[in-house]
């Protein structure tokens, strides 16, 4: 699970398994196909116990079902795209207002080809998707969970990500990459290809 805290600091939580227990119950109602994606919140109380808030709810229509051997070697959504690496760093605060249903489909769209380069999906990231042709991006992510709010909204686009399992931000050389979320057995550093500079 990750975390956007308040005081601004990233980092990972461990639940225990009553905490589990109660986030489940809390959406049981509205998770009642396998479909429906939630985004959602924890409060900690004066009491130290955790109250899950509900922050975004998304039927997730994503064309295609991802195998378990496609997740396991880093395919988050099906497809390919070949273009210039943009490393997305400091994302703004914005990002927890970011949601689904802001997206546009009537903005001007560039057909730049650009490969981005992320640490994870944040909802920040959501923003892209009005200023480019969903034929024309693709994502990589440092890691990046097949449920994620941004994953669904890329599957149904049809835009393609990987996650690597790799940190690239002292990385990748600039220059043209490709990611290949559609050939079968590669592995997940595989599925990026360096092309020139």
């Amino acid at each position: 699970m990750h975390c956007i805290c308040n005081n601004g600091e990233d980092g990972l939580v461990s639940l225990c398994d009553s905490d589990v227990r109660l986030i489940i119950d809390y959406f049981r109602p509205v998770l009642q196909t396998d479909s429906n994606v939630v985004e959602f919140g924890l409060l900690e109380q004066q009491n130290h116990s955790l109250k899950p808030y509900l922050i975004d709810f998304v039927d997730d229509n994503s064309p295609i079902d991802i195998t378990r051997l496609d997740i396991k070697s880093g395919i988050i959504s099906y497809g390919s795209v070949t273009g210039e690496a943009v490393i997305v760093k400091d994302l703004s605060a914005d990002s927890l207002n970011e949601h689904f249903h802001n997206l546009s489909d009537s903005a001007m769209r560039s057909d730049d080809k650009v490969v981005f380069f992320a640490k994870n999906p944040e909802l920040a990231l959501l923003g892209l998707l009005d200023k480019y042709n969903p034929h024309c991006i693709g994502f990589v992510f440092q890691d990046c969970a097949i449920g994620a709010h941004l994953a669904v909204v890329l599957r149904e686009r049809g835009i393609p990500a990987i996650k690597t399992k790799t940190s690239f931000f002292a990385t990748p050389p600039a220059g043209i990459y490709t990611i290949d979320a559609k050939t079968p057995s590669l592995s997940p550093k595989e599925r990026l290809i360096y092309e020139q500079n």
